[in-house]
């Protein structure tokens, strides 16, 4: 049986998204999670810091979206977005591949990139 968390990453990896920005391609990422029946919260704040992750998925799985930056920028967000007790997981829904060179554990804790390269949804 399949986790939530690799019904998600396959959800994905099946869809193509047409996006001209985050907020875009997040709305995509959206009407994946609804067609999947997943509970899930928007723009989620990790404990009482201002740390704020994209989706929270089931109360225990962070998806942040990116559509920029470095992967030093976006490695330094995971290490402190998982050291909240609450993320037992995080997805990292990207359109640069430089991101996919994320590691595959942060803080004791899974995280896995999943490449998005545009497209129509």
């Amino acid at each position: 049986m399949q986790t939530s968390a690799q019904r998600v990453v396959a959800a994905l990896r099946s869809k193509r998204f047409r996006y001209d920005n985050e907020a875009e391609l997040q709305a995509g990422i959206a009407i994946v999670l609804d067609e999947l029946g997943l509970p899930y919260a928007r723009e989620h704040r990790l404990g009482r810091s201002r740390d704020q992750i994209d989706f929270m998925v089931e109360g225990v799985l962070g998806i942040e979206v990116k559509v920029d930056g470095s992967l030093t920028a976006l490695t330094r967000q995971a290490h402190r977005y998982l050291q909240h007790d609450e993320l037992a997981a995080m997805l990292v829904v990207t359109t640069k591949s430089k991101h996919r060179n994320l590691p595959d554990e942060v803080s004791g804790k899974s995280v896995e990139v999943v490449w998005i390269s545009g497209g129509a949804f």
